[in-house]
């Protein structure tokens, strides 16, 4: 499940990291989108109607209704995610668009769903996609000299807002269930 202490913490120590030790753009960088996928890696999707075992007629399978499915592989667009933060930096984007879009398309990548081995697994796969993280409020609380941990509580706030209105809409199996069926289903973020 997705905490927002978490990724403000994630955030105000890589930004204090980086104020202390003179780091780069491309180190900011990276660790912004570090924070980001850190909170990522508690993400997880709520199933709110039942999977299909096969059978004539097909036959529902309620238990995975209110389950909840952790997401797999979350690192995968994180280079990315920080090369987009590093171009918003040199475009000096005052809104954080760039940082916004970034954030958005790295959610894309979050394709898969799926519960860990040894059991079969529990898996939903198809298209993420989260409220639009619109960033320019943070702008005038650090131009008018707001400390960094106003000005990440605030991001981290939207950021995590726009995660928890988000949702994977695709297909899912429960294999531990028979329920090999793909069964069309949209996912809310947790």
């Amino acid at each position: 499940m997705l905490s927002l202490k978490k990724l403000q913490g994630l955030l105000i120590d890589n930004f204090n990291s980086i104020r202390d030790n003179g780091g780069s753009e491309k180190e900011s960088a990276d660790g912004m989108a570090g924070a980001i996928v850190d909170y990522v890696e508690d993400l997880e999707a709520t199933i709110p109607t039942p999977f299909t075992i096969p059978g004539v007629p097909p036959i529902p399978d309620p238990s995975v209704i209110g389950r909840k499915v952790p997401v797999s592989g979350h690192t995968a667009g994180k280079t990315v995610l920080s090369k987009s933060i590093q171009a918003s930096y040199k475009a000096q984007d005052p809104t954080l668009n760039l940082i916004g879009t970034a954030i958005s398309t790295y959610v894309a990548t979050l394709i898969t769903f799926s519960t860990p081995p040894p059991t079969p697994p529990l898996s939903i796969n198809g298209v993420s996609t989260i409220a639009p993280v619109v960033l320019a409020p943070v702008t005038p609380i650090g131009m008018a000299g707001g400390e960094i941990e106003d000005v990440m509580k605030v991001m981290a706030g939207i950021i995590h807002t726009s995660f928890m209105a988000g949702t994977i809409s695709g297909v899912g199996t429960n294999l531990s269930a028979g329920a090999t069926v793909p069964t069309p289903v949209v996912a809310k973020f947790i």
